[in-house]
């Protein structure tokens, strides 16, 4: 669901941007599903992020619920930033969501960028889908962003440096057809912070 970054790159100060870029820990809840789809640090835009953090010299800290995908991600970053932390996580579930942030604390002892990204897409038809189902996406993609935030924002704060930076949808505030659910969700998400 996001990246935590933790230090700085050799000789720089970090700005703006490479602050943002100054260390990473992705942290998602990736898998997928026939019908919908989940993106975090396993797949996707997180798998991405987590990648071009580490080529950029950062320490990474990779979460999501399959510690499989996971260790695959761990050996490709590996080869440019050899300090890597998996800590498999379901960030449905608040009790992983404080142990990953004191995971990350206690390995790389700071917190520095936190790029909330994991999310989960069902489509279909409103009147059609499964109290449960909406429960989920909501979870994953409001409340779990809020909560992470949450935990990490007063480190960000003693430490009087930190960002963190919130990856929406293109279609927040459109509700296309079989998607209102979902940019229900991504409407909530850019209406925090």
């Amino acid at each position: 669901m996001a990246l935590v970054g933790s230090g700085t790159f050799p000789g720089q100060r970090p700005g703006l941007l490479a602050g943002a870029l100054s260390g990473a820990a992705a942290l998602g809840d990736g898998a997928t599903r026939a019908g919908s789809h989940r993106d975090g640090a396993s797949s996707g835009i997180g798998r991405a992020l987590a990648l071009a953090f580490a080529r950029q010299g950062a320490r990474v800290v990779l979460a999501a619920r399959r510690e499989d995908r996971l260790e695959d991600i761990r050996r490709e970053i590996e080869l440019y930033a050899p300090d890597v932390l998996v800590v498999p996580t379901d960030l449905a579930e608040d009790d992983q969501v404080v142990r990953l942030v004191q995971s990350t604390l206690a390995h790389f002892g700071r917190v520095d960028v936190l790029v909330n990204n994991a999310g989960i897409t069902h489509n279909g038809y409103l009147h059609k889908q499964d109290p449960a189902t909406l429960r989920q996406m909501v979870t994953l993609n409001l409340t779990a962003v809020v909560r992470l935030s949450q935990e990490v924002l007063p480190r960000m704060l003693y430490q009087r440096s930190g960002y963190i930076v919130n990856v929406g949808s293109a279609v927040a505030g459109l509700a296309p057809p079989m998607f209102s659910s979902y940019t229900a969700t991504k409407s909530g998400l850019s209406g925090f912070f």
